[in-house]
This record gives structure tokens, C-alpha cells and sequence, in this order.
């Protein structure tokens, strides 16, 4: 029988550990994926129940915060207009 060294027991809860991270991180996913999608599907549901004047304005007010163009697009929704210093920022960098 051979009996591990103590270098090579820490090297395996090292490794232990590191998996259990990963199975931790993950998990996190998961749950954020899950907490997303619950509180779209209540805010959809809240929204159906504001009046026909109320509606819109809720909308645009989240909409606002779908930043990334790729989203909005996907979403059938303008680009946003930034403000005219961002815009000359996002145009230089670009160049």
C-alpha cells in the first residue's frame, strides 16, 4: 500500500476544490439564468394588466436599459441615440 505524501494530498484537495468551484460558479449561472427569466415572464404578465395608456410608457421605460445593439435588434427596437460626445467617442474608436 502505498501512503501519499502531504504535498500530494493538498495537490488532490486542490483539485477537490477547484471542482467544487466550478460546480459553485456553474450553479450561479443557472440560478441567475432562472432569475431572469422569472422576473421577465412577471413583468410581462404585470404589463398585460396596465391600461392601454399605461402600456407603452412601461415599455419604453424598460426598453431603455437593453443597451447592446445586438438585443435591441433582436428586439425589433431602434438604436439608441447617444449623446453626441459618446457618439464621437464610439466613432473614433472605431476608426
Amino acid at each position: 500500500m502505498t501512503r501519499k505524501t502531504i504535498a500530494q494530498k493538498i495537490a488532490a484537495k486542490e483539485l477537490e476544490l477547484n471542482q467544487l468551484k466550478q460546480e459553485a460558479a456553474r450553479q450561479n449561472k443557472k440560478d441567475d439564468t432562472r432569475r431572469k427569466i422569472l422576473i421577465g415572464a412577471a413583468t410581462m404578465s404585470y404589463f398585460k394588466m396596465l391600461s392601454d395608456e399605461k402600456r407603452p410608457r412601461a415599455w419604453a421605460a424598460v426598453y431603455e436599459h437593453v443597451t447592446k445593439p445586438a438585443d435591441r435588434k433582436f428586439l425589433g427596437l431602434k438604436p439608441l441615440q447617444l449623446p453626441d460626445e459618446l457618439q464621437q467617442e464610439r466613432d473614433s474608436a472605431g476608426s
